[in-house]
């Protein structure tokens, strides 16, 4: 991925299609969690001995855990060509580099949020965003 400079305009312009590619994630994020843990509970009653409904071979268990962590990659780096940063999956924040006061910055979006309005500082994460028009 190249690092890319955004206006706040071209950010905001981004942000329509990040929210289809957030969601796809999350979809295959949740799927990825729930393999690990049929993987798991197999493991659990294949030591305790004991039988369960939904038992699979885990060979193909993991088979299917490779290509869904697979597509979540390519998924991820969807997000990364559009220029920006993807920094949480689960809370859905995407960074894109911009510049303030003659510094490099940190736009943050939040998933559910209309438009850029805080950003943060290279060095610290979005828990420490700021609003944009405050200062």
């Amino acid at each position: 991925m190249i690092a890319k400079f955004f206006t706040i305009e071209e950010a905001n312009k981004a942000i329509p299609e990040l929210r289809k590619v957030l969601k796809r994630l999350k979809r295959q994020k949740k799927k990825v969690d729930f393999i690990e843990y049929e993987i798991s509970l197999s493991k659990l009653t294949n030591e305790l001995k004991i039988r369960y409904e939904g038992e699979k071979n885990n060979t193909d268990k993991k088979k299917e855990l490779n290509e869904t962590i697979i597509e979540l990659n390519k998924t991820i780096k969807n997000i990364h060509d559009f220029g920006c940063f993807l920094k949480d999956i689960d809370v859905g924040v995407v960074d894109f580099l911009s510049e303030k006061d003659s510094r490099p910055i940190f736009l943050c979006w939040f998933e559910g949020e209309d438009e850029i309005a805080y950003y943060h500082e290279i060095d610290t994460g979005y828990k420490e965003r700021k609003y944009l028009w405050f200062e």
